[in-house]
């Protein structure tokens, strides 16, 4: 039933209470943050280069040279370019600072005879300089350099860039910071880690452990150039010591891997992609790629004329009898067709 009365007032003053002193500047406080100030020539024009990594690819059949710069793992990128700086550096004229990917950074142009100049290298499987002792396991890639722009600072400082011509400049501050952090941590996006003070993750995932790093990245005020640190955690997995099968397992919530069930193999690739694994029976070391949709049980080839299993084949050739033989297999990306048993 609907009330024709008006509501009923509080007793009280329903006026908002202005803060003391609202409107006018209060006393000056000094406040520390964790941002430091970062000083930049006003007149400098970095310059930035295009980079393509060329490498052998089983292409239908036949080897051809791709640029894996912007799929190949940044871990091996970078390597490549260190080798790269190594034997080729005096060529270029100066230093260069790399993204990992298809970027370098140069405070001044390099030797514009260096551009365009296909820079070939030998390197093993992490992309280090190859050695005697590589042989069998090294390969050939190959450097391209082209110039792409210029960056120039004192326009940042000006305010006469876009919000995307800033970002390019601050992001090459960002990879330049890096380099020497990079030398000895894992450099995970704008976080770097060292495994001094690892901590293990619990007592069943006995295969990873966190780590503490630090987070650094370059940042524009009105006060001018800052870079902004923090203290930064994350999981990697341990170096040795623990079967496939096993870190596999913990990358999928303790529970045996199927190879009917996509969801968890995509799951765990997603995890495992690029980790470096050893076969015990032959000590090759391979990094793994993804994972078969059939066991070892289940997958067949010829050998001696005769169609046998993964699983009879390690039986006969290396008297091993595989614990998991209907687990999925592992791939190796560098050598098509490749398959062993977890």
């Amino acid at each position: 039933m609907a009330s024709n009365s008006s509501p009923r007032k509080s007793g009280f003053n329903d006026k908002i209470m202005s803060r003391p002193g609202y409107g006018r500047a209060g006393k000056a406080l000094k406040i520390e943050a964790n941002f430091f100030e970062l000083t930049v020539p006003t007149r400098l024009r970095a310059s930035q280069y295009a980079v393509q990594l060329f490498r052998e690819k089983r292409d239908k059949g036949r080897t051809v040279y791709a640029d894996v710069s912007a799929t190949e793992l940044i871990s091996f990128n970078r390597n490549c370019f260190k080798a790269l700086l190594n034997k080729y550096g005096s060529d270029f004229g100066c230093r260069l600072a790399y993204n990992g990917r298809s970027i370098a950074y140069a405070p001044t142009e390099i030797n514009r005879r260096a551009l365009g100049v296909r820079f070939k290298l030998t390197v093993d499987g992490d992309g280090n300089a190859a050695s005697s002792r590589d042989r069998g396991k090294s390969e050939d890639v190959e450097f391209i350099l082209s110039h792409a722009k210029y960056l120039p600072y004192e326009d940042l400082f000006k305010g006469r860039l876009s919000t995307m011509a800033a970002s390019e400049l601050i992001a090459c501050l960002d990879v330049v910071l890096a380099q020497v952090a990079a030398a000895n941590h894992v450099q995970v996006g704008r976080s770097f880690y060292n495994h001094s003070n690892a901590t293990p993750l619990g007592r069943r995932n006995v295969t990873s452990s966190a780590w503490t790093g630090f987070y650094q990245s370059a940042r524009l005020s009105e006060k001018g150039l800052l870079v902004n640190m923090d203290e930064s955690f994350t999981a990697f997995w341990n170096r040795g010591g623990q079967p496939l099968s096993r870190l596999i397992m913990d990358a999928n919530d303790g529970q045996e891997l199927q190879c009917r069930d996509n969801r968890a193999i995509r799951n765990v690739t997603s995890k495992l992609r690029g980790l470096k694994v050893k076969a015990m029976h032959t000590g090759i070391v391979y990094r793994l790629h993804g994972f078969s949709d059939r066991g070892a049980d289940r997958i067949t080839f010829d050998s001696d004329g005769r169609r046998v299993s993964i699983s009879q084949y390690f039986s006969d050739q290396y008297n091993i009898h595989l614990r998991y033989g209907n687990a999925p297999c592992i791939k190796n990306p560098s050598e098509e067709g490749h398959l062993s048993p977890a």
